[in-house]
């Protein structure tokens, strides 16, 4: 999805998926930290039954708020604060000589879970024991579920398919029903590009996606929320951003700030009334357009469109 080809990174310090060490500032914060023995906040109706699971607590579970978050993950916490984080519960269990930790994010609506959710990457599955959308790997699983967003990790064995979707079961039990994220059908399914949605709410999130410009250049932290997609036009990959504002005004303002911050590396192309065509750095283009407070931003095209009049 990112035009260059990068992701944030979602994942804890020193896990199978993750090789970042924690900084200077991660290890004030983790000083910070909360460590607790009571009931986890996250699921909101107690601890999941992890004897029914059939393991047992191995050490003290913690709590992280807010920026508390940079001392357990290292270079993914910005996207978490930036999309909506509460706080995160780590739960770190046993069996025998296994060990699993369970992280477990309580973000500030579903939307903003999804989001997390969909900016971790990798092929989506729902299988009959785990209904809910999750995404297995080698050694862990990651679900959300309303305004969780899970992560099961095998640290020392214990990453069987089958002992992390048990854990996981455990977890679902303790929640309340799934909540729907509405936003996403901003995206048209025509040609749409399966895990390739993104959901967007301010410029570390954008910049991961496509380069306009410097700092909040949409307009996006406090105001909208933006959803992304990649879309397959004969073998031809392209992009679409959809931002709904709040009012015509302020899409329209955030229409001008960008024209007045654009990246040094984007050529305007041409701007008739509400259309702001441009070249983007790899000689491709992208289309700006304001239907109402509604921004459509069309990006990785091949050619230039013709000159229009302006949008409705």
């Amino acid at each position: 999805m990112n035009n260059e080809e990068s992701r944030p990174d979602l994942r804890r310090g020193a896990r199978p998926f993750d090789a970042h060490q924690v900084t200077v500032v991660g290890l004030l914060a983790a000083l910070l930290c909360t460590v607790v023995t009571l009931p986890s906040p996250a699921t909101g109706a107690g601890l999941p039954d992890w004897e029914g699971s059939g393991w047992q607590i191995a050490d003290a579970s913690k709590i992280y708020r807010g920026a508390e978050l940079y001392g357990f993950i290292n270079g993914g916490a910005e996207l978490f604060l930036e999309l909506g984080f509460e706080q995160l519960v780590v739960h770190d269990l046993r069996r025998g000589a296994a060990r699993v930790s369970v992280e477990l994010y309580q973000m500030a609506d579903a939307t903003a879970a999804r989001g997390v959710y969909l900016a971790k990457g990798g092929l989506e599955q729902r299988a009959p024991q785990l209904p809910v959308r999750h995404l297995s790997g080698r050694v862990q699983l990651a679900f959300q579920h309303g305004t969780l967003f899970a992560v099961i990790t095998g640290e020392t064995g214990g990453g069987e398919a089958a002992a992390l979707t048990g854990l996981a079961q455990a977890v679902l039990a303790t929640l309340a029903d799934d909540e729907p994220v509405s936003i996403l059908d901003a995206l048209p399914s025509p040609g749409r590009v399966p895990g390739s949605e993104r959901i967007i709410r301010g410029p570390l999130g954008l910049q991961s996606l496509l380069t306009l410009g410097e700092g909040d250049v949409l307009l996006l932290a406090g105001q909208a929320t933006a959803v992304a997609a990649e879309y397959d036009a004969g073998g031809a990959r392209t992009g679409l951003l959809v931002v709904e504002y709040g009012n015509d005004g302020a899409a329209e303002a955030a229409l001008d700030h960008l024209a007045s911050h654009l990246d040094p590396y984007l050529k305007v192309v041409s701007r008739q009334g509400k259309t702001l065509v441009l070249e983007q750095h790899d000689g491709r283009f992208a289309v700006l357009e304001l239907h109402g407070r509604v921004l459509h931003v069309r990006f990785r095209l091949a050619n230039a469109p013709a000159p229009v009049s302006g949008g409705r």
